[in-house]
């Protein structure tokens, strides 16, 4: 009795201390879309081309973005956040090639701006980014691969500090 006790304290130990890799994959393509966590289709294959966003008014929109403006304060302020290494590969060409360019030296401003929110959520231990311009035809290839260590303990962490500030 006492060894499955102390192998079940020993099973609870690992599953709320030990931070789990959680894998997930995202890919835009064509005017598809798709999500993988280990490599199971979550979201396969979406045409997002007919699917038009219904109309919202504005007191739902400025509440939800006060709402996230609160949230993201509070997680600045977390001791405990999740790991995550990251994998961005963008494959991108517009008409012009021109335009293809300028587009070419904004991609690392938003870049670095995308990068500063995700640090407020986690500690980025990897990032990789592939940045490839395809001159004079239309294409738009967006793939972020994503590791998140997070262990139960850190989520109900987490929680517990969202839950004070809303």
């Amino acid at each position: 009795m006492i060894k499955l006790l102390i192998l079940f304290i020993l099973i609870l130990f690992v599953l709320v201390f030990i931070p789990i890799p959680l894998k997930i994959k995202m890919n835009y393509s064509n005017k598809t879309f798709s999500l993988k966590i280990y490599n199971l289709n979550v979201i396969d294959k979406i045409n997002l081309k007919h699917n038009k966003p219904p109309l919202e008014g504005k007191k739902k929109s400025s509440s939800l973005i006060n709402n996230f403006k609160v949230n993201l304060k509070s997680l600045k302020k977390l001791k405990f956040k999740p790991h995550i290494k990251i994998k961005v590969k963008l494959i991108y060409g517009l008409d012009d090639a021109a335009y293809t360019a300028i587009t070419y030296g904004l991609i690392p401003t938003l870049i670095t701006f995308i990068f500063a929110l995700i640090k407020n959520i986690f500690v980025v231990k990897k990032k990789e980014i592939k940045i490839k311009p395809v001159f004079n035809c239309f294409y738009f290839n967006l793939e972020i691969s994503s590791i998140i260590y997070i262990s139960l303990a850190k989520v109900i962490y987490m929680y517990i500090k969202l839950f004070k500030h809303s």
